[in-house]
């Protein structure tokens, strides 16, 4: 359990990196979630099996990981809206000064 942790300790550390990139590249973030999604349902299935993995401050730190990593997706995701909708404005402002031309 405990590469299974490292591993997504590991891949936690690069979407972060991906996330707060000035050009996000979806589809590398789209397989890391699905990588860390399939580790973490190994892990998932282990605890509700082991007890005392379950107890465990490594299992705790990985919730806790995951937690932190949805709030980021979250924010990173509202801003991006954000911005979308701002450039989408942008691009109506234009189409209508272009009118006047």
């Amino acid at each position: 359990m405990d590469n299974y942790l490292a591993q997504l300790g590991d891949i936690d550390r690069k979407i972060n990196i991906l996330l707060l990139d000035k050009e996000i590249n979806s589809q590398e973030i789209t397989d890391l979630v699905d990588t860390r999604d399939q580790i973490l349902q190994v892990l998932i299935d282990y605890a509700s099996k082991n007890e005392r993995f379950a107890k465990s401050e490594q299992w705790q730190q990985a919730i806790m990981s995951t937690q932190q990593l949805v709030n980021l997706m979250a924010t990173e995701t509202a801003k991006i809206a954000d911005q979308l909708r701002k450039f989408r404005q942008g691009q109506k402002s234009i189409r209508q000064y272009q009118k006047f031309l």
